[in-house]
């Protein structure tokens, strides 16, 4: 049986998916809102290119996002409390409050690293470009080593050849 494929344009979502991620890089550098406004772009790019494509890669980096900046916040809220109980004198309940924020942060940044891992890969396998899958590799990796701090620099790593596998990626892709 033989399929009948057509050829879709994401040169454009790719494009707006290379901007996004240099956004949340600069926003990764030097803190606060571009972080939030190159997650927003990223995802815009990859709702276009996962509807074009036909695959679930949108839905994955949403969860990653949604559960990572989760984490963050948890961490931060539950590290604060873990401060203020140890300038109150409980310092056995501020030790268990940041091995916790420790281990919600972390838990929370590796699983969404997998699930953009999944994501571009999945986006490689109908591109057929594997620079995408090397990015996902560098960032669930970056997050796993994140316990040993060089995890940081992996991260960042990763996020620089995502950047530049979406700005190099087929504008034209045959979809079945």
């Amino acid at each position: 049986m033989n399929e009948s494929t057509t050829k879709v344009d994401i040169g454009g979502h790719n494009t707006l998916a290379g901007v996004g991620v240099v956004i949340w890089i600069l926003g990764s550098l030097f803190g606060g809102l571009p972080v939030l406004i190159g997650y927003i772009v990223l995802l815009v790019a990859l709702y276009g290119i996962s509807s074009k494509l036909k695959i679930d890669a949108f839905r994955k980096v949403l969860i990653a996002i949604i559960l990572s900046t989760i984490g963050f916040f948890i961490f931060f809220f539950v590290f604060g409390f873990s401060l203020i109980s140890a300038f109150s004198g409980s310092s056995n309940v501020s030790g268990i409050y940041f091995i916790l924020s420790v281990v919600i942060f972390y838990s929370t940044i590796v699983y969404g690293a997998y699930l953009f891992k999944k994501a571009f890969d999945e986006i490689a396998d109908k591109t057929k470009h594997t620079l995408l899958k090397t990015a996902g590799a560098f960032m669930f990796w970056g997050a796993v080593l994140l316990i040993v701090f060089i995890g940081a620099f992996v991260y960042l790593i990763g996020l620089i050849i995502l950047a530049v596998a979406f700005f190099t990626n087929p504008k034209e892709v045959e979809v079945a």
